[in-house]
């Protein structure tokens, strides 16, 4: 249900999921009777379904004209030299080389480094937030 939800909003034009993310925090315990747990693994889907639909209407839907070159992301640069097919893939094989890194470091070594953060930083919480 969260990857639809960031689909559909990838390819509207002015929202973003934080702004969404926001909304849903604050009408959750409507949209969520009886098992709260959901709301982090929706909002994880919207998000990486977001971040990977978005590189699609980054590249093809906002592309402007040649005399704002300097103001284009490089996949729009791309799109311009004529490979946009090539920017949205290598767009996608990097968002998804980044998932299977933080993936792997989430299962290995954040469980033996995050506690000793924790331990290190939790007497200066209250100065961080």
């Amino acid at each position: 249900m969260g990857s639809a939800l960031g689909l559909i909003l990838s390819w509207m034009p002015g929202f973003h999921i934080v702004n969404i993310m926001v909304l849903i925090t604050l009408v959750y315990p409507g949209l969520f009777v009886g098992n709260e747990y959901y709301v982090p693994y929706f909002a994880l889907g919207a998000v990486i379904a977001f971040s990977f639909m978005s590189s699609i209407s980054t590249v093809y839907l906002s592309v402007a004209d040649d005399s704002m070159m300097l103001m284009l992301f490089p996949t729009q640069r791309y799109l311009l030299m004529g490979y946009g097919h090539r920017a949205v893939l290598l767009y996608l094989i990097g968002a998804l080389t980044a998932i299977i890194f933080l993936a792997i470091f989430s299962l290995t070594i954040a469980t033996i480094v995050m506690p000793i953060v924790y331990n290190l930083f939790s007497p200066y919480y209250l100065w961080i937030l």
